[in-house]
């Protein structure tokens, strides 16, 4: 009987290959297809060749060429019997048909989904492509070391695997297909990768609601698929120069403290980010302010710091909807360098304190000037204002 589930695109059937019938290892308890007698290469297929299997497999298409795509009806057989530590040999010695070895090459889509029991698997070195779904649903797999070997890692490849720690990606992999780790690690606190420097492409919804905590090094990538992070437990976000965005990317990242934005910054990048409402720094490097598409600042902390090239602050300050943070400085040397530095100015009851010397201005909501001179404590009604100095736009409230 099939299952109908929304991840899996229906296909043929893949119990049977075109050079022959799925064998078994009982000493290593591993199920396998040849997939060519000239150059006695295998792969390693579903855990039960006895019952009829619709694999994972996905079709590109048309709209977009890069990621793999997926319809609106998905099937998938159940009935995967691997279990507990597996190890996938580099080698197998064909035991029904042949009689002589074959380098082991490919796990095919679907080989692995399905196991609830499996805790591990061993990949060889002779490995260089993972199928769509291999490892689908593998509820108590806890870590995983993809070898460098591999070159392509398929579609939904860890979807649901939600007890996945920890991840060693293959670092001659440069794409991160569509929900390669969707819902990743969503039963424990924290899910990890790494191995990804050389990552320049993330695939749609590649990292959805996953616990992926830490945002690994990516300074290579070139474009990030729609809601490739929407969920995710990142708590600081870097997009670098010459990235394409798709949409809704960051969306739904409640821990979500500090993200830094390139000098080739995209109009709206406040859409990016909806409901990711935690943020306290945003450091952006682009000369001329973006376009926002509405005042993001009042979804945030009003205690959030917007830091921008120091020859910029002032276009900052009256940029629309940019305008509206209440803390515009130039950029410091390094992230969090908000949290630890005093405060430029701070209300007080009847008064308002401003660090150093330097000169600074007071203005009141109404932009009326009520002070203009040096540092110091300044007397003042209560009330919300802006005190600005050289290198900074503060917003202030007195009691």
């Amino acid at each position: 009987m099939k299952l109908k589930i929304f991840t899996i695109l229906a296909m043929a059937m893949i119990a049977h290959t075109a050079q022959g019938y799925t064998e078994y290892d009982y000493d290593l308890g591993i199920y396998y297809t040849l997939m060519s007698e000239q150059d006695r290469t295998a792969a390693i297929e579903c855990g039960d060749p006895n019952i009829a299997y619709d694999a994972p497999a996905f079709a590109k298409s048309a709209e977009d060429d890069e990621f793999q795509t997926w319809g609106h009806e998905y099937y998938i057989w159940i009935g995967n019997s691997y279990s507990g530590n597996v190890n996938i040999p580099a080698e197998l010695t064909l035991t029904l048909s042949r009689n002589y070895s074959a380098v082991v090459r490919e796990i095919h889509r679907g080989a692995f989904c399905n196991c609830p029991t499996l805790e591990s698997v061993t990949i060889p070195e002779t490995i260089y492509y993972i199928g769509p779904g291999a490892f689908y649903r593998c509820v108590n797999l806890r870590e995983i070391e993809i070898p460098n070997s591999v070159t392509e890692v398929g579609s939904i490849t860890f979807q649901d695997c939600h007890r996945l720690k920890k991840v060693k990606y293959s670092e001659n992999c440069d794409l991160i297909n569509t929900r390669t780790f969707w819902m990743t690690g969503y039963e424990i606190p924290e899910f990890t990768i790494s191995g990804v420097d050389n990552v320049t492409r993330i695939g749609h919804e590649a990292f959805q609601y996953s616990t992926l905590t830490e945002y690994p090094n990516w300074d290579k990538l070139t474009r990030i698929g729609d809601f490739a992070f929407d969920g995710t437990h990142l708590e600081h976000v870097r997009i670098p120069v010459g990235c394409t965005l798709g949409t809704n990317v960051f969306n739904n990242i409640t821990q979500l403290k500090t993200i830094e934005l390139p000098s080739d910054c995209p109009d709206n990048i406040d859409t990016q980010f909806q409901k990711s409402t935690s943020i306290m720094q945003i450091r952006i490097e682009a000369v001329t302010p973006p376009a926002l598409s509405a005042d993001w600042a009042s979804t945030l902390s009003p205690d959030c710091v917007l830091e921008v090239p120091a020859e910029s602050i002032e276009l900052y300050r009256s940029a629309p909807y940019w305008k509206e943070f209440g803390t515009i400085r130039a950029l410091t040397t390094g992230v969090d360098e908000v949290a630890a530095a005093a405060p430029v100015a701070t209300g007080l009851k009847g008064a308002i304190s401003v660090r150093g010397n330097n000169a600074v201005s007071i203005y009141d909501l109404h932009g009326a000037c009520i002070y203009q001179g040096a540092g110091g404590e300044v007397a003042a009604a209560p009330g919300i204002y802006i005190v600005r100095t050289p290198n900074a736009s503060i917003k202030v409230q007195v009691q």
